[in-house]
C-alpha cells in the first residue's frame, strides 16, 4: 500500500537549514496496521504529509499503490489519492463550520465519485447515510453542524468522511489526541471495528504507546527524524532493541506493577550497554 524509500525532509526555519525526516525506509502493507511512534518533533507528523503528497521529499521516493506520488500529475494523481483516507488530529478544525456533517461526508464522492463516476445526489445521501451507520452516529446527524456534536462525534465524522471511497489505505495522524481519554475508547473501537470489516491498509501515526499497542500489527519508532527501530508490535513492546524505545516504552503509566519493572529493567539494561541515551523520553 505505502512504502517509502530513503525519503528525507527538509525545511528552512528563519533562513536555517533543518532536516526533519532522514533516509525513512517504511512500509505498509495491505490490510494490516503500522504505528508510526516517537516524542513530539520525531518527524512522525512530516512523514505522514509526505505519505499524502502534500510534502516533497529532498531525496528518496514515496511510492503510493505501487505508483511514485511525486511523478503522477493531473488525473492519474487525483485517482491515485482517492484511494488514500485521512483522518487529521483536530476533528474540529478538519471540518468546515459552515457545512453540514452530510455535506462534509459526501464532499470527497462528489468531487471524486466512485469507481470512476460521479454520483447523483440520491446515491450520495445514501451513501452518507451508510457511514454514518458504520461510525455509529444516530440518523439526522447528517442535519447538523459541526459545532453541534461532541468532540468524539466530530472525529467519527472525519473517520466516515475518510471512508467514503473505500480508500485501500488509511493515514491517521493523532486522531484521538485532542480527545478526552473516555471518548478516545469510543473513537478507537470503530477504527478497529472497520479496519476489520473493510481491510484497509493504515498508518497510524500517535504518540501514545498505549494506543498503538492495542490497536496496530507492526511499530516504527521515530527519533528525531531516524528510524531507530521496527517490527511486530508485540515484539518491540516486550523486548525493545534501542534503548530509546525502553525510555519511551518505560514512560508509559501501567497499572501493572510488574509490566512497570519490566519495562524499567530493560531500560537499565539497554543503558548499561548503549549509555544515556540523550533526547528521550522521560
Amino acid at each position: 500500500m505505502l512504502d517509502l524509500r530513503g525519503v528525507s525532509l527538509d525545511y528552512r526555519v528563519q533562513g536555517r537549514h533543518v532536516r526533519a525526516v532522514e533516509g525513512l525506509d517504511l512500509t505498509v502493507r495491505a490490510g494490516e496496521m503500522l504505528g508510526l511512534v516517537g516524542e513530539s518533533g520525531s518527524g512522525k507528523s512530516t512523514a505522514g504529509r509526505a505519505c499524502l503528497g502534500l510534502l516533497t521529499p529532498s531525496e528518496g521516493e514515496v511510492l503510493l499503490l505501487g505508483a511514485s506520488v511525486a511523478k503522477a500529475r493531473g488525473r492519474a494523481r487525483r485517482r491515485l489519492l482517492a484511494d488514500v483516507g485521512v483522518v487529521f488530529q483536530d476533528p474540529g478544525a478538519s471540518l468546515d463550520p459552515r457545512k453540514l456533517v452530510g455535506e462534509s461526508i459526501a464532499e470527497p464522492l462528489a468531487i471524486h465519485g466512485r469507481d470512476g463516476r460521479r454520483l447523483p445526489g440520491t446515491e450520495r445521501r445514501a451513501r452518507v447515510r451508510e457511514l454514518l451507520d458504520a461510525v455509529r452516529l444516530p440518523v439526522g446527524a447528517e442535519r447538523r453542524y459541526p459545532h453541534e456534536l461532541s468532540g468524539g462525534q466530530r472525529q467519527r465524522i472525519g473517520l466516515a468522511r475518510a471512508l467514503a471511497l473505500r480508500p485501500r489505505l488509511l493515514v491517521a495522524d493523532e486522531p484521538t489526541s485532542a480527545l478526552d481519554v473516555s471518548v478516545q475508547a469510543e473513537v478507537l473501537q470503530v477504527l478497529k471495528d472497520l479496519h476489520a470489516e473493510l481491510g484497509f491498509g493504515c498508518l497510524f501515526i500517535s504518540h501514545d504507546l498505549g494506543v498503538v499497542h492495542e490497536l496496530t500489527d507492526r511499530v516504527a519508532v521515530l527519533r528525531a527524524g531516524r528510524l531507530v527501530e521496527s517490527g511486530r508490535t508485540a515484539d518491540v513492546f516486550s523486548a525493545p532493541q534501542e534503548l530509546y524505545t525502553a525510555e519511551l516504552l518505560a514512560s508509559v503509566p501501567t497499572p501493572d506493577p510488574a509490566a512497570q519493572r519490566e519495562r524499567r529493567d530493560a531500560r537499565q539494561r539497554l543503558a548499561a550497554v548503549e549509555g544515556p541515551a540523550s533526547g528521550a523520553a522521560r
